[in-house]
């Protein structure tokens, strides 16, 4: 969240255990948090990490936002 915020990405946070949260993992077959769904598709936020320092990989970042 920290990272969207900080490029003006807009996002909305919803609770796991709100009944919001338990209809979006349902219909999104989310298992983990942080669940993100983008555009109606599910991103595993780990894909967009850089494996040795684990940092948001900028060009994955930009592809998965579209910032």
């Amino acid at each position: 969240m920290q990272y969207l915020g900080q490029r003006g990405l807009p996002f909305e946070r919803i609770e796991l255990e709100s009944p919001d949260g338990q209809s979006l993992a349902e219909a999104y077959d989310l298992h983990a948090s942080p669940g993100i769904v983008v555009d109606g598709v599910t991103i595993n936020p780990f894909a967009a990490l850089r494996r040795h320092d684990c940092r948001m990989d900028e060009g994955t970042a930009k592809r998965i936002f579209g910032e």
